[in-house]
């Protein structure tokens, strides 16, 4: 028989209030209610020393509304069960979140969650013996970490917190927070404009200090000494320099249909036309030559 755990000189415990669907005397609904809660709950709270109290065996006089608001405003934890999703059950979930303080959601497996309590720690359960036991050991160790925890998350808070935040800015006595953010985001433009143009005198210093590199638009043709995809190839010879590729690379006539996954075996020449940031076309060609790829290359610059 559920009941409430609480004599007279145990005033100093703490208290659970369960919320749960409850349904009418008998009905499917109202077993389910207090199966869970007299199998899985009432033990657990037992077992740390928990007074429970559930609304539909409160006997107290007075406005029953009232006091429910009391124990969920109140008491040291809640248990909410979700299961079927009713309309009071979430309305007094989102009371206890709005005053943030401990909450255990359990819910029967295979019930939907809406998607502003989804991402929240839920127990789930399968309504049989078996599930009974699994609910249990959650439950004991669920309650002990909930008991402790003086500062609990949830989306009412964490939505709080973040326009709680907004009205603490400090901002001048004539101003509106709108006006604030749009000077504070002025002041962040300025900065990185400035920053800006720091990088870019560093870089023109950096540059006259070096002696100039003319891009030579080049045929370059290479033989190989390795097999290796064309793509591979392409890829390894723009590492080598800074080098732009204008035109398909040309094959010798073993190949007639050139595609990038082309495999190019030893003794074949492929002709590529570039663009290179080199000082000197033999620069290049010596650093192409060094590949383990390449046997021998030769240019022509085209045009400097």
């Amino acid at each position: 028989m559920l009941k409430n755990i609480m004599g007279a000189g145990n005033l100093e415990k703490k208290k659970c209030f369960i919320v749960t669907p409850i349904g009418g005397n008998n009905t499917e609904i109202r077993r389910h209610a207090d199966g869970v809660i007299e199998s899985a709950n009432e033990p657990i709270l037992i077992d740390h020393d928990v007074e429970l109290f559930v609304s539909h065996k409160m006997s107290d006089p007075g406005s029953i509304t009232k006091k429910i608001l009391e124990h969920i405003l109140e008491d040291d934890l809640v248990i909410a069960n979700l299961t079927s999703l009713n309309p009071n059950v979430m309305y007094e979930l989102a009371v206890r979140h709005a005053v943030r303080k401990p909450v255990i959601v359990i819910c029967e497996f295979g019930t939907s969650l809406p998607f502003d309590v989804s991402d929240e720690r839920t127990f789930f359960y399968t309504n049989d013996m078996k599930g009974v036991v699994e609910l249990k050991e959650a439950l004991s160790v669920a309650v002990k970490h909930a008991l402790n925890d003086e500062t609990p998350d949830n989306p009412i808070y964490r939505a709080s917190k973040e326009i709680n935040i907004m009205k603490t800015i400090e901002v001048g006595e004539n101003d509106t927070l709108e006006k604030y953010l749009m000077n504070r985001l002025d002041t962040i433009e300025a900065k990185v404009s400035s920053m800006n143009r720091n990088v870019n005198d560093v870089k023109v210093q950096g540059n006259s200090r070096k002696a100039a590199r003319t891009s030579h638009d080049t045929f370059i043709s290479i033989k190989i000494k390795k097999g290796i995809s064309l793509i591979d190839l392409t890829h390894i010879i723009i590492n080598v320099e800074d080098v732009s590729l204008y035109e398909n690379a040309e094959v010798n006539e073993r190949i007639t249909d050139i595609e990038t996954e082309t495999l190019l075996i030893p003794g074949d020449i492929v002709t590529f036309r570039i663009l290179a940031r080199v000082d000197s076309i033999s620069e290049f060609k010596s650093k192409i030559n060094d590949l383990e790829y390449v046997v021998s290359s030769h240019g022509e610059i085209i045009k400097a």
